[in-house]
């Protein structure tokens, strides 16, 4: 990997971005990226009351998104739309800055506990401060050898996690949506990432569909070059309302499918 006096700096910025240090707001990009529609809608996601919880890190906290509704709020409001309905709840728990440890803390909190109880969609990211914080702790000789050693471990507390929520709600339906490379705008010379956030989505969909009521929805095709940073919010990291749009726009319509597999034809 690159060890260059360039290489460490931009990695300072890029720590420092997730604590959502400020670039200049990128330009709007022209380039749509298409989703493929989905049949056969899942009927327990078009009757009766439902009630949405999230939790994880920023990316279901929806920081970014000015509108302040992140994915999670875009799916919430898809679901009112699309099937006329006005009894669908969300609650969020989700954290900016958590990792994998600080979930698996808040997943013992009595009123998440009782949230995830009675929930019927669960949604939840994490992970991406877990890379994050390799990065931190390796910077002066970053090799491929401390992600992958990270990766273990980030693969068993996800089982542990998605036990933890399957224990505490049998029946709800739970999406995992994947992590994504938002530094190929920033800093496009370290494609490396790339590689090491396809192995840790790799190991984290195995994990999520040991469980036969969950999904794990890919979303690192949107942020795969640099024409996509129109979705990026201005911290260079984080998406932007644009960003979280598409990301719940897919979400969305892998849950009312009950062919979970055709999203993954768009990797």
């Amino acid at each position: 990997m690159v060890k260059q006096f360039a290489w460490i700096i931009a990695v300072l910025l890029l720590l420092a971005g997730c604590e959502g240090f400020s670039l200049k707001p990128a330009a709007p990009a022209s380039k749509t990226v298409q989703i493929k529609k989905k049949e056969k809608p899942l009927q327990d996601f078009i009757r009766g009351d439902i009630s949405i919880v999230g939790v994880g890190d920023s990316l279901t906290a929806g920081v970014g998104d000015d509108n302040k509704k992140g994915y999670i709020g875009y799916v919430q409001q898809k679901l009112m739309e699309e099937h006329n309905r006005k009894n669908i709840s969300l609650t969020n728990y989700a954290v900016m800055g958590y990792r994998t440890d600080d979930l698996q803390k808040r997943l013992k909190r009595q009123e998440v506990i009782n949230a995830l109880k009675g929930a019927d969609i669960i949604m939840l990211t994490i992970g991406g401060n877990d890379l994050m914080k390799v990065v931190k702790d390796n910077f002066l000789n970053l090799t491929f050898e401390p992600f992958r050693k990270e990766q273990v471990q980030y693969v068993k507390k996800t089982s542990e996690i998605m036990s933890t929520i399957r224990k505490l709600n049998p029946k709800a339906q739970i999406v995992f949506v994947g992590l994504y490379n938002p530094v190929k705008y920033a800093f496009p010379q370290l494609s490396e990432i790339d590689v090491i956030v396809k192995e840790w989505n790799n190991g984290a969909k195995e994990a999520v569909e040991r469980d036969p009521n969950a999904k794990f929805v890919p979303i690192e095709d949107f942020f795969s070059s640099n024409d996509e940073k129109g979705i990026l919010y201005k911290d260079a990291f984080h998406p932007n309302e644009a960003g979280y749009q598409l990301i719940g726009e897919r979400v969305y319509q892998d849950l009312i499918s009950d062919d979970s597999n055709e999203n993954n034809d768009n990797q």
